[in-house]
């Protein structure tokens, strides 16, 4: 669906379905980088610490497109199932991560809500190959001792329990990675700079080092996982398992002013092209 810089120890937050907030930041390193996370420090499991440099997410959203002007709005839910070390899957034991089943000590989430425009959209032809901007995006950054929430088909999170423990948040960054559309394929993609600010309990959780983002990359819809449903007046995309891989990377902290708190969705998580999953 799309491609997404999240960075961590920031002050802000993320979004999808159509991503999110501008505003500026530093440049980012280039090359991935291996975090350190540790379950037991932000209170999420039992699990001591260990390392990741990638992970792969699912995604789920619901995005509304006005059929007259193209402009939209999106909101979902981003989980993150797999954590990896270069080509080795952290296996559950040691992540606390289970791929998304009941067995996970503990379940990772992003929300998101997110607005961008489509120009030239053609309700009667969705799959029509057409790019588009983010104008804004938002998201918080969760974790679920226990791993008992539950995520509709159309993005909604479900806080089984009320005890979900809030890691961070994020804004669109802005710059040249901002874009969400349709490919030569009829598959939604998007590709967005997102920041993460995190809370103490997500500067608990990811370690070190600091200033690390995530860098959410092509994610990627089949025809099973997506639907649009042209109601005259909108059209409703509706995406029900998307996913994608990341990586970490070395970020950086964006000026006070653009601290501003997001949670995360976008129109690409959903809406992005697929890649082949890697790990």
């Amino acid at each position: 669906m799309k491609r997404t810089r999240l960075w961590t120890n920031l002050a802000k937050g993320t979004a999808l379905a159509g991503m999110v907030t501008v505003f500026g930041i530093a440049a980012a390193s280039a090359a991935p980088v291996i975090v350190t996370f540790d379950p037991a420090g932000a209170g999420l499991s039992s699990q001591g610490a260990f390392q990741a440099d990638r992970y792969t997410l699912t995604d789920f959203a619901t995005a509304t497109i006005d059929n007259a002007t193209g402009a939209f709005t999106e909101t979902g839910t981003l989980r993150i199932d797999v954590f990896n070390l270069g080509s080795t899957k952290i296996q559950g034991p040691t992540s606390g991560l289970g791929n998304g089943t009941g067995s996970a000590a503990y379940g990772l989430y992003k929300t998101f809500t997110a607005s961008g425009v489509l120009p030239g959209w053609n309700a009667a032809a969705p799959t029509t190959p057409i790019n588009g901007t983010f104008t804004s995006v938002n998201y918080s950054f969760v974790g679920d001792p226990g791993n008992l929430d539950t995520v509709s088909n159309g993005g909604v999170l479900t806080d089984v329990g009320g005890n979900n423990i809030a890691l961070g948040s994020g804004v669109l960054a802005g710059g040249p990675n901002n874009i969400v559309g349709v490919t030569n394929l009829g598959t939604p993609f998007a590709s967005v700079l997102l920041t993460l600010a995190q809370d103490a309990a997500g500067h608990m959780f990811m370690t070190s080092p600091p200033n690390v983002g995530f860098q959410e990359d092509v994610f990627f819809n089949t025809p099973g996982v997506f639907s649009f449903n042209n109601t005259g007046a909108t059209t409703i995309l509706t995406i029900t398992g998307g996913g994608g891989n990341g990586d970490f990377l070395a970020g950086a902290v964006p000026e006070p002013a653009s601290l501003a708190l997001v949670g995360s969705g976008l129109l690409g998580l959903g809406l992005i092209r697929r890649r082949r999953r890697k790990g």
